[in-house]
C-alpha cells in the first residue's frame, strides 16, 4: 500500500479575484510611502513665472495662497471660472493673475516672491482639490563686472596716438614734396618735362 499524497491546496478565490488582489498590491507599493510631487519653479528677478494647477478641467473656482496652508490671511487671488472674475486677496501685490486653466502667473518677479504657493481648486461637482505646495525660487539678476580701460575692447589710446602721428608724418612728407612735382605746377608755362633741345 502506497503512501497517501497530501491534498492539493485550493485557492479560496477565483482567478479574477487573484488578479485584482495582485494589481491592488502593486498599486499600494507604488503609492504608499511616496511623497506627493512638488512643483519647483526657478526664475530670474524681473521675469514672469507660471505656477500650474493639476486640475485644469471642470473648474468652478481657484484660490491661490502664499505659504503652505490655505489660510485666508495668506490668500493671493480668487478666480471664478464662469465669469472670469478675479478677486485679489491680502497677499496680492498687483502682479498676480490667474489664467483660464487655473494657473497663477506672476509678472516682474522679485526675490521676495520666493516661497511656497498653495492652490485650492473647486470643481463643478462640488469637490475641492488641494495641490501640494509649489516652490518658487526667484534669483537675482547676474550683474556684469565694470569694464576697466585696460580690458575695454577696441584700440588703446597709445595705439590711436601712434596712428595719428603716422598719418600726420605721411601728410607732411607729401606736402613737402608736392612743390617739386610737375603735376603740382600746371600754370607754369616755362616748365616742361621735355628738354628744350629735343623739341621739334
Amino acid at each position: 500500500m502506497g503512501v497517501p499524497c497530501a491534498p492539493r491546496p485550493r485557492w479560496p478565490h477565483s482567478p479574477k479575484a487573484l488578479i485584482l488582489t495582485a494589481w491592488l498590491g502593486i498599486w499600494v507599493q507604488q503609492t504608499v510611502g511616496k511623497e506627493p510631487m512638488v512643483q519647483k519653479v526657478t526664475a530670474i528677478a524681473g521675469d514672469t513665472a507660471t505656477l500650474i494647477t493639476t486640475e485644469p478641467k471642470d473648474i468652478f473656482s481657484v484660490n491661490w495662497f502664499k505659504g503652505t496652508e490655505s489660510n485666508k490671511t495668506q490668500q493671493i487671488i480668487v478666480y471664478l471660472a464662469s465669469t472670469g472674475k478675479q478677486t485679489p486677496g491680502p497677499k496680492h501685490t498687483g502682479r498676480e493673475s490667474v489664467l483660464p486653466n487655473g494657473s497663477l502667473r506672476i509678472t516682474d518677479l522679485r526675490t521676495s516672491d520666493t516661497g511656497n504657493y498653495v492652490v485650492v481648486t473647486a470643481l463643478m461637482n462640488g469637490v475641492q482639490m488641494t495641490d501640494p505646495p509649489s516652490l518658487l525660487t526667484v534669483q537675482e539678476k547676474a550683474r556684469s563686472p565694470p569694464i576697466s580701460p585696460s580690458s575695454s575692447p577696441g584700440l588703446s589710446v597709445g595705439y590711436i596716438v601712434r596712428i595719428a602721428i603716422g598719418v600726420l608724418a605721411v601728410f607732411i612728407i607729401v606736402a613737402a614734396t608736392a612743390g617739386d612735382s610737375p603735376e603740382m605746377a600746371p600754370n607754369n608755362k616755362e616748365f616742361s618735362a621735355i628738354p628744350k633741345a629735343n623739341r621739334m
